[in-house]
């Protein structure tokens, strides 16, 4: 079992001996109390022992605290609302002022019970605190949570110089939306959120969102409640007792505690300005690089800041999805075209000029126009897309033959005409001697005989008819020499009445294969009519795209004749991995970046020591755009920390506190004492010295 004693009341970590100086914190732990009003140095439950104070708001007060049968630090919240009650210095119990106060406190105290209970359900939700235990002790409800050891938001935009810039804010409360909405999707409104509840992990400042102990459920239909109001970060319908609070209500507070981050003020009370005395002035008006302008970032965050819930977002999701279609929309791009226009003519391909246009420091796609002779487009998205081709670019196979077939007539009449194609006397005998008995199959056979030349056409019939033959008697054989002579062209093929006709051969073309820049990758060889086909060609990344193959220009067709096809690619940004480290080199998050954009990284927050506190300043070396593989080391500011001199007189009771930086020596003017019936008093030095 843990000895109490010896447990810094600082630190909570472990002494050499009982109520010893720290030797990690410099605490002296003879002095092991917060003061009047508060909690000093209690065990609840019989596990969790109490410690300094870390923060207090309007509904309760927290306390570093230690698991003492688990060893692990914790903080406790205690609801102690303000204003309504006040701590017995005696016993350490809560109690109410007098009146109505006491109903409102039991009333408060039975709904935080219930309240914490369900904020524990909520652990799985991301960015949240896990909840240990929830107990009732000194006449009020304690809740035992998860220590977050960091910084609360309020203190990082203080040590960051007041004000944080757009790529720092917004990966801060970005993952804080996300949580709300989550949480909105089972019932439950936060009621508090702000900068003073919001925690930054060390050392990757990771957003945690703290006091869930205060929610409640906006889906009863019970609109009665009571709050404690936070300045700056209260909607309007949390002035009223009676008001309707829902997840609307949440994300006026979270756009509050934007405007915070990025202007270094709290937005002008709701009350001011549905009176009309006041108004929010746009951040970018005070100096912030928040996105600006016509859909842009700012206006989502000012819609969320509407004093009425109904011209806010319904939901945080829907204001969410604003702020991603926003940032989105921040920035152009054009991205390289390779292709051929539908004309047929080869188009010049390779890398177009691309445009990009930044938005501060935020990259993102938006409209942008390409326009072609082939009516390419590069669309609404800024992604390259093709638009329909005209129909008619396939030709049809049998028309083609048909207007084959017919010019070839047409050029064997003029011939005929002139008398360079006419048919011998044997010819014609032999056309003459055939019957009216003879099958079709048998005249195909004969004219595929008499048309295999090189023209493979027929000629036209004469204009005079030959002068008929005397047909042979049908009981005696014909004589050989009155048989037919065959044509020079069946002669050479061997065809005879009695063969079948010889297939005219399909004639093959030359197919090449062009990469997107007309360089020739392959060729061959396709029938005609068939449809050729090539494996997907592959295109290295260069340093700024990469490239997927998309299809062929023209697109892939019957063949026709010899015919070119070249590669289309369509460019993506090159992604590139970025690593971030801490001031010592340990990487603490790596992701990747598109090239040509900024990456962006909450700043680091550094545990101080006992000699230092730390204030980030920046990254080594400047953050620009994505040009490859880069590495950033977060660089910090040291300050002396200062420490609190407390000055009691001889018994014990405190006089004074100030403030001293480490190493220097704390001074005071000396003490007197009052001399009694017996003493009278010198003042000789401080204890320890």
């Amino acid at each position: 079992m843990i000895n109490p004693k010896q447990i810094c009341f600082a630190c909570m970590k472990e002494l050499p001996s009982e109520d010893a100086v720290c030797p990690s914190c410099g605490h002296d732990n003879r002095l092991r109390g917060n003061g009047a009003g508060f909690l000093n140095n209690c065990m609840l439950g019989g596990q969790y022992l109490s410690g300094k104070v870390l923060g207090r708001g309007g509904f309760g007060i927290t306390y570093l605290g230690l698991d003492i049968l688990l060893g692990r630090k914790v903080a406790i919240k205690e609801f102690f609302p303000e204003g309504v009650v006040h701590r017995d210095a005696d016993t350490q119990r809560v109690l109410p002022f007098g009146g109505s106060m006491e109903e409102e406190f039991e009333k408060g105290r039975s709904r935080a019970l219930q309240e914490a209970r369900v904020a524990a359900q909520l652990e799985d939700v991301p960015n949240t605190v896990r909840i240990y235990s929830v107990l009732e002790a000194n006449n009020t409800v304690y809740i035992v949570m998860e220590y977050i050891n960091g910084i609360t938001l309020t203190g990082y935009v203080q040590q960051s110089g007041g004000k944080l810039p757009w790529v720092q804010a917004w990966p801060i409360i970005e993952p804080v939306l996300e949580t709300l909405g989550r949480v909105h999707e089972r019932g439950i409104v936060h009621r508090d959120v702000s900068p003073d509840n919001i925690m930054l992990r060390y050392p990757d400042a990771t957003p945690v969102l703290l006091d869930f102990g205060t929610a409640r459920s906006f889906t009863t239909g019970n609109t009665e409640h009571s709050v404690s109001l936070r300045l700056g970060y209260s909607p309007m319908e949390m002035y009223t007792s009676s008001g309707a609070i829902d997840q609307r209500s949440d994300e006026y507070a979270a756009m509050a505690t934007l405007y915070f981050m990025l202007t270094g003020n709290k937005p002008e009370s709701p009350l001011n300005v549905a009176a009309g005395i006041g108004t929010v002035e746009l951040p970018s008006r005070l100096g912030s690089d928040i996105p600006s302008g016509e859909g842009s970032a700012e206006n989502v965050l000012m819609r969320g800041l509407s004093c009425r819930m109904e011209d806010r977002y319904p939901t945080i999701e829907e204001m969410r999805q604003a702020f991603r279609t926003a940032l989105e929309q921040g920035a152009t791009m054009t991205e390289p075209f390779s292709g051929a226009v539908s004309d047929g003519k080869k188009k010049q391909s390779g890398a177009k000029e691309k445009t990009q246009k930044h938005s501060d420091t935020n990259i993102s796609s938006g409209q942008a126009e390409h326009q072609n002779s082939d009516k390419t487009a590069v669309n609404h998205t800024g992604r390259g897309e093709k638009q329909p081709k005209p129909q008619g670019g396939k030709k049809r196979p049998l028309l083609v033959a048909l207007c084959t077939v017919a010019t070839v007539a047409a050029i064997a009449g003029v011939l005929f005409g002139a008398g360079i194609l006419s048919p011998s006397k044997q010819d014609l005998a032999t056309i003459s001697d055939r019957t009216e008995t003879e099958e079709p199959t048998k005249e195909i056979t004969e004219t595929a005989a008499m048309t295999s030349t090189e023209t493979m056409t027929e000629a036209p019939a004469p204009t005079e008819a030959p002068a008929p033959t005397e047909a042979p008697a049908p009981t005696e054989e014909p004589a050989s020499t009155e048989a037919p002579v065959p044509t020079e062209a069946s002669a050479a093929k061997g065809v005879s009445e009695t063969e079948e006709p010889a297939e005219t051969p399909v004639p093959n073309y030359t197919i090449t294969w062009q990469d997107d820049v007309g360089r020739t990758i392959d060729t061959t060889t396709a029938a005609y009519g068939t449809e050729p086909s090539h494996t997907d060609p592959a295109k290295e990344p260069d340093e700024q795209y990469t490239y997927t193959f998309t299809g062929w220009e023209p697109a892939l067709s019957g063949v026709t004749g010899d015919t070119t096809y070249q590669a289309v690619f369509k460019p993506a940004l090159r992604n590139y991995t970025i690593t971030w480290q801490d001031d010592a080199g340990r990487t603490i998050y790596t992701e990747t970046a598109a090239y040509g954009t900024e990456p962006a990284h909450t700043g680091l927050v550094k545990e101080p020591d006992d000699q230092y506190t730390y204030t980030f300043a920046g990254w080594e070396p400047a953050i620009t755009g994505v040009t490859g593989d880069a590495t950033y080391k977060a660089v910090f500011e040291p300050a002396l920390r200062n420490y609190t001199i407390t000055w009691q007189d001889d018994a014990g009771r405190t006089i004074d506190t100030t403030t001293a930086a480490y190493g220097t020596d704390p001074s005071h003017t000396d003490p007197a004492k009052d001399p009694d019936a017996q003493y009278t008093y010198t003042f000789t030095g401080w204890e320890p010295a």
